[in-house]
Order: structure tokens, then sequence, then C-alpha cells
């Protein structure tokens, strides 16, 4: 029998390919102490095969402080759990954030800091965990970025980890209409969230920097038609907080075919205005009104307990974003771990 010690999936078994040419083993930051910084670099990469032995390392040493009173990057994680953590894979969990080109200018979002980064392949590396059986057939991939269907690597890296088993979850803008996206979708191989964050052109074009906003409803639309998961997601701040804008954001996604919205806040404002926080309860009673399944976002649920707090004693029908059925594999029975 194995036995239990305090770890998590992403120490176990996980890994974000990051821009800045870094690696680490997740992007959840628990840092509340102002004397400390958030830093879990694994190691610096530039592409080619990836640098196996460090990670393995860095992973040790978690495992090991985590027993003697946690790493400071891990105290109060919702993620570290006790269990009899027995991985059979290196990996089963990977989030590609390492392209960060984009096709928006977001007011929320650091990537043009970003911009003059060099493009990485993954695809070899890919190819050589799959080679060597390190990497879950049933691992679950997270896309972020930047905008990924933009980046040059994108279809050969989707179609090789799709055709290995892999689930893969796309944050896509969907300003470019992907045909391997939409392929993935129909292939129940991959989910997409469309972070579409107004419910007028107006206000998309004031968040967003670009007259987009018709262009994406009609490509949500079409990729709804594969009857695949895909998720709409609105960051509620003051921009978007009126009456209006809400209404509109959940009643055009519903006309979409979109079967799941997800809400969530500007995790760079630590204090939100009580215009955010009734938006948040209009947008609830709207989706719960159209019956459209609904999710807490990671910037309520990691970044904002005080938010999380407020809603919790009303959104008794929303699940938050962890339940979506990727995660719901991710973080099951198979892992010993219930959100």
């Amino acid at each position: 029998m194995t036995e239990e010690f305090y770890s998590c999936i992403n120490i176990e078994a996980g890994l974000v390919i990051n821009n800045g040419h870094s690696l680490l083993p997740c992007c959840v930051n628990n840092i509340k102490d102002s004397n400390y910084t958030f830093d879990a670099v694994i190691a610096k990469w530039n592409g080619g095969l990836l640098p196996l032995y460090k990670i393995l390392l860095w992973r040790e040493v978690a495992r090991v402080r985590n027993q003697q009173g946690g790493m400071v990057q891990c105290k109060g994680c919702p993620f570290l759990q006790k269990s009899a953590w027995n991985e059979k894979y290196l990996f089963s969990q990977m989030t590609m954030n390492h392209f960060v080109k984009c096709n928006l200018n977001c007011s929320y979002c650091s990537c043009p800091s970003f911009m003059h980064e060099e493009e990485i392949d993954i695809v070899p590396a890919m190819e050589y965990l799959i080679n060597l059986n390190y990497l879950n057939p049933k691992a679950n991939i997270f896309w972020a970025g930047g905008e990924p269907t933009l980046s040059r690597h994108f279809e050969s890296a989707l179609n090789l980890l799709a055709d290995y088993g892999t689930n893969n979850m796309i944050g896509t803008n969907a300003v470019v209409f992907s045909e391997i996206v939409k392929e993935a979708l129909s292939r129940k191989r991959a989910s997409i969230v469309v972070s579409l964050d107004a419910g007028t052109p107006e206000t998309y074009k004031k968040i967003k920097g670009h007259d987009f906003f018709d262009r994406v409803v009609r490509n949500i639309t079409e990729y709804a038609k594969t009857d695949g998961e895909v998720i709409a997601k609105m960051i509620i701040m003051p921009e978007n907080s009126a009456e209006n804008e809400v209404i509109s954001f959940v009643e055009v996604m519903g006309q979409s075919g979109v079967k799941t919205l997800i809400y969530d806040v500007n995790n760079k404002d630590p204090n939100q205005s009580q215009s955010v926080i009734d938006a948040i309860k209009l947008f609830i009673h709207e989706a719960q009104k159209r019956n459209i399944e609904m999710r807490k976002g990671a910037g309520i649920i990691e970044f904002n307990s005080e938010i999380k707090d407020k809603l919790d004693s009303e959104d008794t029908r929303s699940q938050h974003f962890f339940s979506s059925r990727i995660w719901k594999r991710l973080l099951g029975k198979e892992f010993g771990v219930h959100l």
C-alpha cells in the first residue's frame, strides 16, 4: 500500500510550458505575503527535449518541503492534498502557455509585454514524451497564451496530441475560425473557452481593442454546432458591468448554442467594486433563468476569496471552472482529489 503524503497533481505529473522560455509546475499563485513573490520556475527552456532530470529533481524537493510545513508557493493551495500519490506517467497534465502573440489588445492582459519572444516549437518535445510513454494518453492539455491558433506549430501539435488521445482545453478568442479546432471539437478531443467579455460590439471594442464582436459570435456559433464543449467567459469589470451588457452577453451566447458560461473577475484588481459584485449576481440570475450551466472562473476561485464568499450563499447552482468534464476526469477518482 502506497504511503499518503502531501502533494498535488501539478507536482506529481504536471508541467507548464510558460512564456519567458520557462518551465513551471503550475500557474496557481498562492502567495499572499508581500515579502514573497511567486517563483516556481523549474528551468529555462528554449525548445528541443525537455530537461527531465531538472523537472524530476524539482518535484522531489517540492514533495519533501510539503511534508515539512509546505513550500511557500504551495501554502493554502486548494490542490494540495494528502493522498497516496502514485502516478503511472510522468505527465498527465500540461499547460501550453508559451505562445504569446495575439490579434487582440485586451485591457486586462499582460501578453503584449512578451510579444517580442521567439516562438518555440513544442512538437519535438511532445513526440519524445509520447515515444517513451512518458505522456499519459488521456492527459489533459490546456492551451493558453496569447492566441494559440495563430501559432505556426499549433495545428501539428494539436493533431499529434489529439491523435494520441489527449483531452485539449483551448483558450481562444475565436477571432480567427480554426478548422482544426472544429475537427477536434467534433471528435470530442477538445473543449474551447472563449473570453468574449462583452454583450455589445461597443463594449467589446473598448475592452478588446478591436471591432470583432460580430465575427467572434459567428465563430462561436459555428463551433457550438459541433456539439463539442464550447464555453463562453465574461471577465466582469467596471467597463462591462452595466445591466444591459450582462443580460445581452447571456442572451447572445444562449442563442449561439453555448451551453456553459464562466463568470470571472480581473485578478489584477484586488478590490472589486460593488458594480462588479452586482453584475455577477445579475449574470447568475440571467443564466439560471435560461437554464444555462455556470462556472466560477479561476480569478474568483484562486485569487479572490472575498468575492467567492459573498457569492457562495446565493450561487448554489453554479459550479466552478474546475468542474468541467476534463477537470472531473483529472481531479476525480483517478487522482483522489475532490473539489
